[in-house]
């Protein structure tokens, strides 16, 4: 095993598991500085940042917020 420090995810303030995930974490921007581990990129990083994405290519933050709110709550189809 590699002497890695310890990274916990700046989320959910879990350790990230090297074993079992990206050893480094990943970029939490824009939800958090520093870095979380997978589960909350796919969860929650990315989500937002596709919302990001989807509101610079509109007139409206209404449609980042439906955006947004879809995607937490399973309702994007």
């Amino acid at each position: 095993m590699s002497n890695l420090k310890k990274i916990v995810c700046s989320i959910c303030k879990k350790e990230i598991d090297p074993k079992k995930e990206y050893e480094l974490g990943h970029n939490a921007e824009p939800i958090s500085s520093g870095r979380c581990c997978t589960k909350c990129n796919y969860e929650h990083v990315i989500p937002v940042r596709i919302a990001d994405i989807v509101s610079r290519n509109t007139s409206s933050k209404n449609k980042l917020n439906k955006v947004v709110d879809d995607l937490y709550s399973g309702g994007a189809k």
